[in-house]
C-alpha cells in the first residue's frame, strides 16, 4: 500500500515537469514571434540595429559640414558630415528618407535602406 505522502509528492513532481515545459514552450514561441530579439520593444519602436553611413562628395572631394537629415514615419534625425564628408546613423530598421544640404550647392535626396555594410555616396551639384 502506498503512502499518502508519497502520492503528493509524485503529483507535485508531475504538475512542476508539466509546468515547466509549458514555461518553455511559451519562451520558444516568444523568441520565434519577435525573430530572435529578447529585448521588448518600446511603444512604437521597431527593434533596430543596422545603419545608414556614406560620403557626401563634389567630384572626388569629400564635403565636410554638410547636413544630413533622415527620416521615416514623420520622425526626423540629422547629422552633419565629418571633415572627409563621411556620415553613420545607428540602430536604424527599414526605408528612410536621406536629404543632404550645403551651402552652395542643390539639395540632395535619396531613398536609402538601413542593413549591415551598406555604403551610400551622395553626389553633390552646384
Amino acid at each position: 500500500m502506498k503512502k499518502r505522502g508519497q502520492t503528493m509528492a509524485r503529483k507535485f513532481f508531475v504538475i512542476g515537469s508539466l509546468m515547466l515545459w509549458f514555461i518553455i514552450v511559451v519562451f520558444c514561441l516568444y523568441v520565434l514571434k519577435t525573430g530572435g530579439h529578447l529585448r521588448p520593444k518600446a511603444a512604437g519602436v521597431e527593434n533596430v540595429g543596422f545603419s545608414v553611413s556614406g560620403k557626401v562628395v563634389f567630384g572626388d572631394t569629400g564635403i565636410s559640414g554638410a547636413k544630413i537629415m533622415i527620416s521615416r514615419d514623420g520622425k526626423n534625425n540629422y547629422g552633419y558630415t565629418d571633415s572627409g564628408g563621411n556620415f553613420t546613423f545607428g540602430n536604424l530598421n527599414g526605408t528612410y528618407k536621406l536629404k543632404v544640404e550645403k551651402e552652395g550647392f542643390k539639395p540632395a535626396e535619396a531613398n536609402v535602406v538601413a542593413q549591415e555594410e551598406k555604403f551610400q555616396n551622395i553626389i553633390l551639384v552646384k
